[in-house]
């Protein structure tokens, strides 16, 4: 039997000053809210995130827990899995740091979004069991275009380019170790200089840019020099589910994600 591993932060928050296209869209206070299918997609994150026997408690991450609590199907879901909030940010990766320096003493933390609206307990479960290896600090999850685009011909994902295939995140995130602090403190470092992009060039070094602008790096060994370059070991997770690398940031991803969800049915 498995033993859960895991604490899930769902990361629900919105960029502070920022306007959420996609929640104006739904005419909703916070896209979690935006209906698909019939129910909230916060809803559907949450309940997979419940079935896995990986997970051993679940908190979201939201500026105004009240949003959820108030929201009859939600509010019931939260009680029914004893499901907790965490404080929210400046942005997400302010957000998942907070939280992770707030587990006294640590706990291996899984971070996904709440506009991950097709995640199921086959894709908690696939990445869980991979991320409980040993031999990594941090575990992130992609999608290769291969097999997206064989699924889902028309789908529209910003890949990065690698040269064993072209990779999506699937906004799945395993902090495994103590040590992978240093990949939370790094990625809110990132956000705080993203108008500044050469501070960041530098941290990696020319040597590592060069090969990855040449495509020279596996997925594997870009993440690996990556990592060392933190301090810390760090490795993919290559979904074999094509569906777990779209979420919904805009009209087009919803549309498709009900039809998904349409045609399953």
């Amino acid at each position: 039997m498995t033993e859960p591993f895991f604490d899930a932060l769902v990361m629900a928050g919105t960029r502070e000053g920022a306007l959420d296209p996609m929640a104006v869209h739904a005419g909703v206070s916070n896209k979690c809210l935006a209906d698909v299918c019939g129910r909230p997609m916060i809803s559907r994150v949450l309940e997979a995130l419940a079935a896995s026997p990986h997970i051993r408690s679940i908190a979201v991450s939201i500026q105004n827990p009240d949003i959820l609590l108030k929201s009859g199907g939600i509010g019931r879901l939260i009680a029914q899995h004893n499901i907790t909030f965490a404080p929210s940010g400046a942005g997400p990766a302010l957000s998942v740091l907070k939280a992770m320096e707030n587990k006294k003493p640590f706990a291996p933390l899984l971070v996904t979004t709440a506009d991950s609206a097709l995640l199921t307990r086959e894709i908690v479960d696939y990445f869980c069991a991979r991320a409980r290896e040993p031999d990594a600090d941090l575990f992130v999850g992609f999608a290769a275009r291969t097999r997206l685009k064989r699924a889902y011909p028309d789908v529209r994902r910003t890949y990065l380019r690698f040269r064993d295939d072209h990779y999506s995140g699937c906004n799945l995130y395993a902090f495994s170790t103590r040590a992978s602090l240093k990949a939370a403190a790094f990625w809110a470092e990132a956000d705080r200089l993203r108008k500044q992009p050469y501070k960041l060039v530098a941290r990696f070094g020319l040597g590592s840019l060069a090969l990855f602008a040449l495509n020279r790096l596996t997925l594997a060994a870009a993440l690996a020099r990556a990592g060392a370059t933190l301090g810390l070991t760090a490795a993919p997770v290559i979904m074999p589910f094509a569906h777990a690398a779209i979420d919904v940031d805009k009209p087009d991803d919803l549309a498709l994600v009900q039809r998904i969800l349409n045609a399953d049915s």
